[in-house]
């Protein structure tokens, strides 16, 4: 960071703990729907040896260091995200605002994580993962994106049903029709979409089209991955086209 001014934020490379043979996060991917989820996580770190400084999309809060420059530029963590992809956003703002996100591999922290308390926190994670779209999406990139969202919300709806989750799913969607909610929301995409310098056409080189992460691997979300990568090709293709 101190060679390159560039650089906004630096993530340590994560290893679990107590096994602390595995990858918890070698820097974290988006979803072009919002999703977010560790690189690498659980593979064996002996396999992970490159030292090389990469680019990654956003860095976990669990062990990063920002430069006080760039947050007094882009700002901080936003409050109302309170837990989950609250690193997401901002890492998501840096580079708008022409900053980059690296994973610093030489630096090692080990983490105490467990995914079953984050996945039990659902509200959080999926409220806070549209809040972070909505706010950071250029209006044609955010209507792009608007018919896979519809469907995924129907899947993610039956999905909450069997495990028990319906009502926290309900609780997502109130908060998006209550018009109280909405004027924060506007507020914060006119701030980010008037100061950003990187168009989207940049930033889909970072997004997934995919969700790659043992935790939730299963032959629904294979068969959705396959389908979702396809309508991210095509729209990734419009992007270019568009100049967004």
């Amino acid at each position: 960071m101190e060679d390159d001014l560039e650089i906004g934020a630096a993530q340590a490379k994560l290893l679990l703990h107590p096994e602390t043979d595995r990858i918890n996060s070698l820097g974290n991917a988006t979803h072009f729907l919002g999703f977010g989820y560790c690189l690498g996580y659980r593979e064996l770190a002996n396999h992970h040896q490159d030292l090389t400084v990469k680019d990654i999309f956003y860095p976990s809060g669990a062990a990063v260091m920002f430069r006080a420059s760039a947050l007094k530029r882009v700002g901080l963590f936003d409050e109302r995200f309170w837990m989950y992809n609250e690193d997401q956003d901002l890492g998501w703002r840096l580079w708008l605002l022409g900053y980059r996100c690296v994973l610093a591999p030489q630096a090692l922290v080990y983490h105490r994580y467990e995914f079953s308390r984050s996945i039990s926190k659902y509200y959080y994670m999926d409220r806070n993962r549209l809040l972070a779209i909505l706010k950071n999406y250029p209006l044609a990139t955010l209507l792009l994106v608007i018919p896979a969202s519809i469907i995924m919300e129907l899947r993610l709806a039956v999905f909450a049903l069997r495990s028990g989750w319906f009502k926290k799913k309900l609780a997502v969607w109130r908060f998006f029709f209550n018009p109280f909610n909405w004027s924060e929301i506007v507020r914060s995409r006119q701030i980010i979409q008037n100061q950003r310098v990187r168009r989207d056409r940049e930033m889909i080189k970072l997004m997934s089209g995919t969700i790659s992460y043992q935790e939730v691997a299963s032959w629904p979300l294979k068969i959705a991955n396959f389908g979702l990568s396809i309508y991210w090709f095509i729209v990734r293709k419009i992007i270019f086209l568009l100049y967004i």
